[in-house]
C-alpha cells in the first residue's frame, strides 16, 4: 500500500514538474508573443500600412550648402551573401567592394557638392538601383554626367522603391526655380506588377488638384480609412513576418541549423548552374514568382496608365520623363537557372518588352535595358555582382550609356542643341 502511495505521489510531483516547466515555457511564449507585437507596432510601425490619414502636403526645405563626407572601407559581400548569413558557405561567392568616400547632401540623397544656384538639366529618381555605385562615382547619375558633359542630380533613395523619391521631387523646394529639363525614372521588373503605381498617382494627384481633380478617386484625401488591401491575407502573409523580430530570429537561426545538418541554405537563395567570368552567381528565388507569371495576366495597362499620367503631371511643370526598365539579374541569367529550379510550363518571357510597347505607345520616352543586357549577358559578361541583387560597375556603365542616347535626342530636339 505505502508503496502504491508512494508512486502516485512520484507521479504526482512528475505532472506538478511538467506543468510548472509548462506553465514557464507558456509564459515566455506569451511575453515573447507580447514583446514581439509590441516591437511590430513601436519599431517597425506596421499600423501605419493600415490606416490612411490625411496630411497636408508639405515643402520639404534642404539646406543647399550642407554635405555630409564618410569614408567607407573595403568590403565583402552583398545582400544575398547577407541573406544567406553563413560565412562559411558566403565566402566563395563574396566579391569586394572598394573603399572610398561617400556624400551626402542636405537632403541624405548622395551627390558631389555643387554651387547651391547650379542648375541641373537632368535629375534621377528610383530606388537603390539608381543610387548604387562602389565607389560613389560608379552611380548611375555620375556616369550619366560624364557621359553628358551636363550637371546630373541623383534624388534616388535606396530601400524605398521607385515611387518615393519621384514625390519627394515634387515636395522639394530645391527645384522651385529651377526646373530639370529632364527627369530620369528608373525601375526594376517586379516593381511593375506591384500596386505601387496607383499609390504614387494618388500621391500625385493630390498635389495637382489645382489642374486636375481627382474625380475617378471615390474616397477623398481628406478622409481617414482603413487601407483595406493591406488586410488582404496574401499581403499579410509578406507583412506580417517582415515586422516580426521572432519570425527574423528564427530565421536565422533554422538557417544555421539545416546548414549544420543538412548542408542546405535558405530556400531564399540558389546558385546558379555555371559561371560568368569565373563566378558562381546567386539568385533570389521570390523574383522568379515573377517571371512564373504570364505576361497576359500582368495588368501592364494599369502601369502604363500610371507612367502616361505621371508624364503628363510633369510635363506641365516643364519636365520631360525618360523610363528606365530594368531587368532583375534573374531575366538576365536566366539560362544559368539550375535544371531543378526550371518550372512546368517554362518560365515565360520577361515582361519588360510588352511594358516598353505599351509605354513608348503613349509618348513617353523609354528605354528599355533588356534586350542590351542579355546580349552582353550571352557574351559571357557580368553585369551584376555575383553575390548581390543589384548591378556592378559595368552594368551602371552600360545602362547610363543606353539612357545618355535618348537623353542626348531629347535635349536637341527641345533646344537643337544641348545646353552648356
Amino acid at each position: 500500500m505505502d508503496s502504491l502511495d508512494e508512486k502516485e505521489r512520484s507521479w504526482s510531483q512528475g505532472r506538478a514538474r511538467a506543468y510548472a516547466v509548462l506553465a514557464v515555457v507558456g509564459a515566455v511564449w506569451m511575453i515573447g508573443l507580447v514583446m514581439d507585437w509590441y516591437l511590430r507596432f513601436a519599431w517597425f510601425r506596421w499600423q501605419q500600412r493600415l490606416v490612411f490619414r490625411p496630411t497636408s502636403v508639405r515643402t520639404m526645405a534642404q539646406p543647399p550648402d550642407l554635405y555630409v563626407t564618410n569614408w567607407l572601407p573595403e568590403r565583402r559581400g552583398g545582400d544575398l551573401t547577407r541573406l544567406v548569413g553563413l560565412q562559411s558557405f558566403s565566402e566563395r561567392f563574396e566579391q569586394v567592394r572598394p573603399a572610398g568616400q561617400q556624400i551626402v547632401d542636405g537632403a541624405g540623397f548622395r551627390n558631389l557638392p555643387a554651387p547651391p544656384d547650379l542648375a541641373h538639366p537632368i535629375v534621377v529618381v528610383g530606388d537603390s538601383f539608381m543610387a548604387a555605385g562602389e565607389p560613389m562615382t560608379n552611380m548611375f547619375p555620375l556616369r550619366l554626367a560624364e557621359l553628358s558633359g551636363l550637371p546630373v542630380y541623383n534624388r534616388a533613395m535606396a530601400g524605398v522603391g521607385p515611387f518615393l523619391s519621384l514625390v519627394r521631387f515634387v515636395d522639394s523646394d530645391r527645384f522651385k526655380n529651377r526646373r530639370p529639363r529632364i527627369m530620369v525614372w528608373g525601375f526594376i521588373e517586379r516593381e511593375a506588377v506591384r500596386h505601387g503605381f496607383s499609390g504614387m498617382v494618388y500621391q500625385l494627384d493630390i498635389r495637382d488638384r489645382g489642374v486636375k481633380p481627382a474625380e475617378q478617386y471615390e474616397l477623398s484625401a481628406t478622409a481617414t480609412r482603413v487601407v483595406w488591401p493591406e488586410l488582404a491575407p496574401q499581403t499579410l502573409k509578406q507583412s506580417l513576418p517582415d515586422t516580426s523580430v521572432l519570425a527574423q530570429f528564427s530565421y536565422r537561426l533554422w538557417s544555421r541549423l539545416r546548414y549544420a545538418l543538412f548542408g542546405m541554405i535558405t530556400p531564399d537563395v540558389y546558385v546558379s548552374s555555371g559561371e560568368v567570368e569565373g563566378h558562381r552567381l546567386l539568385f533570389l528565388r521570390r523574383k522568379m514568382k515573377v517571371y512564373a507569371v504570364d505576361t497576359q495576366e500582368l495588368n501592364l495597362a494599369d502601369v502604363t496608365d500610371a507612367v502616361r499620367y505621371t508624364s503628363e503631371f510633369l510635363a506641365r511643370r516643364g519636365v520631360r520623363l525618360v523610363v528606365v526598365l530594368i531587368p532583375d539579374k534573374e531575366s538576365v541569367y536566366r539560362e544559368l537557372m539550375p535544371a531543378h529550379e526550371q518550372q512546368a510550363p517554362a518560365l515565360p518571357l520577361s515582361s519588360l518588352d510588352d511594358l516598353e510597347t505599351h509605354i513608348r505607345a503613349e509618348g513617353v520616352p523609354v528605354v528599355n535595358l533588356l534586350p542590351t543586357f542579355r546580349e552582353r549577358a550571352k557574351r559571357g559578361e557580368l553585369l551584376y555582382w555575383a553575390d548581390d541583387t543589384h548591378w556592378n560597375e559595368r552594368g551602371i556603365q552600360l545602362a547610363a550609356e543606353e539612357t545618355w542616347k535618348v537623353v542626348a535626342d531629347l535635349l536637341h530636339e527641345n533646344e537643337g542643341k544641348l545646353p552648356p
